[in-house]
């Protein structure tokens, strides 16, 4: 999230505590499912980014941009829209270098509203002791 500092100290202190507000009450509008997914070698990884009913601004699903590894996926054929406020992102053909942190955002407020899911993918032949 990005604050403006201010000349004063009482202003930049304000600023600070207007900026956290915020980022908590935005974090609470947007969701990304299933939590923390795994998804096998060679399989598809399919995660829903939906804008909740406490959200009050003028974004809609057709706006989600996901992200992985410094890559962006906004539209299609990446992104589908299933309905005014749920976006998903179908990552075909996963690969072991695939697992880690994919995200969902709205990206004209910079960051301010998104969410994060890790993914795991595993080989179907890994085994568990």
């Amino acid at each position: 999230m990005t604050c403006h500092c201010s000349h004063t100290n009482w202003i930049l202190n304000i600023d600070y505590l207007c900026c956290n507000i915020n980022q908590l009450l935005l974090a609470c509008c947007i969701d990304m499912l299933p939590n923390n997914p795994a998804v096998e070698v060679g399989h598809t990884l399919v995660l829903n980014c939906t804008i909740l009913s406490t959200y009050s601004g003028n974004y809609s699903s057709s706006e989600i941009c996901f992200g992985h590894n410094n890559e962006r996926y906004c539209g299609s054929p990446d992104v589908v829209v299933i309905d005014s406020h749920t976006a998903q992102l179908r990552f075909a053909n996963m690969t072991l270098d695939n697992s880690g942190h994919f995200n969902c955002e709205l990206p004209d407020l910079k960051g301010q509203l998104h969410a994060k899911q890790s993914v795991a993918v595993a080989s179907k032949y890994s085994t568990t002791r």
